[in-house]
């Protein structure tokens, strides 16, 4: 393969596709079944890709089609993706890595140590001011490696690893098949079903759903259950995506499939209300049918050196680093003339000086005399007992200018079930006013009250315990970030809480049904004020 060859490999659920292309035609595409593990194995999963035989097969796969270069692009499948979406306050592009790494431990998880992540910041503008959204894409290490060891075997070196998602958005927008400029839905009808939502062909949402059921093996309205099923998936992650992002809207919908399928794009049409486009897998690659849409994602992975998307999702890139250079030290030659001139100049400087120091000192002493006839018979006293009533008198100030006159209770009591989403519900509030602090002596509590003294507000602290229940227990916890993002957005609760965050997230059982438990902690940080005494 020459330079002007690309070869680009998705990772299937039963086997390797492989496509090579010259510039951005395709010119050579064949797949590698993966092996069947042993009953004796059947704790693992059903393809073992570290067999043997698999990658003697590969290598044999490689050599038959003449593929000659061992540099690779992989795109990986949804199912091993972290894909999340959130924003955050704008800012300048060099402040906006921390504040991500800090941000997207709410939403996950498992710690960054843990991932191979990338993230695309893209500007928004919501009720008029601008933001910053954030499109993270992660995959676990150990998942990584398990595909880089069978490659590795191969004697493969991966180039660009990406989400399968940004494959198949850069085929079909190479082929002019979605438009450019549009939020657009992408849905793949097969035994396993995947929504895509893009804006401006990028991936802002991506979900897999399984379209088998009893129903369907059983042979019981097979056409029928399959368009109810699909569609009612497409609805949930819709209504899902819509509350989460307000300020786009999915305008059309398209249709990637093997088969022409024109009664279901009626149906989806009639039942969503928005304009479905089908899009056949022969118009993307030729005699594409058969073989899926995963040979598609393995040809956008090969072509991603040549065509560019706004967003890049690449999980091999390594992470920055800001590297200091050291300059040379520079020997220069002893200047005599402007020795002299600085000479010249410094020594009235270090004149003048030198008398203002002693002017100063004079002064200060005059000032100490002063004070010394203004205090009287208070010159002997102590003074750190004079600074700990000081403190003291402050403290109480404090509290008496601090003390809680109202509540916001009854607000918060009269928001949150308008808040709550359908299947969710508050099982206890606790709102807690927590004026402890204001009754501690600062001198007590410092070895030296001399340095600072802080004046510390009343802190409130609003905890909502709950349950969200699903038939779906997967949906369970998108109803509880759903709640959670109810609560951000709501200016009331924004404008009374500076931080508003799932403190936990567990399983639980109420009767015979699976539930899960959420707490929600609303706070209001204490203002503080440090002021030196001088």
């Amino acid at each position: 393969m020459t330079e002007s060859k690309h070869l680009g490999i998705f990772w299937g659920t039963t086997a390797l596709y492989l496509t090579e292309t010259s510039e951005t035609s395709p010119e050579t595409t064949f797949h590698v079944p993966f092996q069947k593990s042993s009953k004796s194995d059947s704790k693992k999963s059903s393809i073992d890709p570290m067999k043997v035989e698999f990658v003697r097969n590969l290598k044999s796969a490689l050599a038959e089609n003449n593929i000659s270069s061992s540099s690779v692009n992989l795109s990986l499948p949804t199912k091993d993706i972290i894909f999340r979406s959130f924003t955050i306050p704008w800012m300048q592009r060099f402040e906006v890595n921390n504040v991500v790494e800090f941000e997207v431990t709410k939403y996950i998880p498992f710690s960054l140590d843990e991932l191979a992540f990338s993230f695309q910041p893209i500007t928004i503008t919501e009720n008029s001011i601008k933001r910053i959204r954030i499109i993270f894409v992660a995959i676990k290490n150990d998942a990584l490696r398990k595909y880089m060891r069978a490659l590795e075997a191969a004697s493969l070196d991966v180039n660009i690893i990406e989400p399968a998602a940004s494959s198949l958005i850069r085929a079909l927008s190479f082929k002019d098949l979605i438009p450019k400029d549009e939020t657009i839905a992408l849905i793949e009808k097969g035994d396993v079903g995947r929504i895509i939502i893009i804006d401006n062909n990028v991936p802002q949402f991506v979900r897999e759903f399984y379209l088998s059921s009893t129903l369907i093996d059983q042979g019981a309205d097979e056409p029928d259950h399959a368009v109810k099923k699909l569609t009612n998936e497409v609805r949930i992650s819709l209504n899902y995506f819509n509350r989460q992002n307000e300020e786009l809207n999915v305008k059309k919908i398209f249709l990637l499939t093997s088969d022409k399928e024109e009664n279901l794009t009626k149906d989806l049409e009639q039942f969503l209300d928005i304009p479905v486009t089908e899009i056949a897998l022969d118009s993307v690659l030729e005699n594409m049918s058969e073989v899926g849409i995963d040979m598609i994602n393995a040809y956008g992975a090969s072509i991603s050196s040549k065509i560019s998307l706004p967003a890049s999702f690449n999980l091999s890139k390594p992470k920055a680093e800001i590297k200091k250079t050291s300059k040379p030290v520079v020997k220069r030659p002893i200047n005599i003339k402007s020795l002299i001139k600085t000479a010249v100049i410094c020594i009235p400087l270090i004149i003048l000086s030198l008398s203002l120091s002693i002017y100063l000192k004079k002064t200060l002493i005059n000032k100490v005399t002063t004070l010394s006839q203004k205090l009287q018979s208070f010159k002997d006293q102590d003074t750190d007992f004079l600074e700990r009533k000081e403190l003291i008198l402050k403290t109480k100030l404090t509290y008496f200018q601090n003390t809680r006159t109202q509540s916001n209770t009854a607000l918060f009591l009269l928001l949150i079930p308008e808040l709550l989403p359908k299947g969710a519900w508050i099982q206890n509030i606790d709102i807690v006013y927590d004026d402890s602090s204001m009754f501690e002596d600062p001198a007590i509590k410092k070895k030296n009250p001399k340095l600072v003294n802080i004046e510390i507000k009343p802190t409130l602290v609003l905890t909502l315990d709950g349950y969200a229940y699903s038939e779906n227990k997967n949906n369970q916890f998108q109803l509880i970030n759903t709640f959670l993002g109810q609560l951000k957005k709501s200016k009331e609760f924004s404008n009374a809480f500076q931080d508003i965050s799932l403190e936990t997230t567990n399983a639980q059982k109420l009767s015979e049904y699976d539930v899960t438990f959420f707490k929600i902690v609303c706070t209001k940080k204490p203002n503080e004020y440090n002021k030196k005494i001088k």
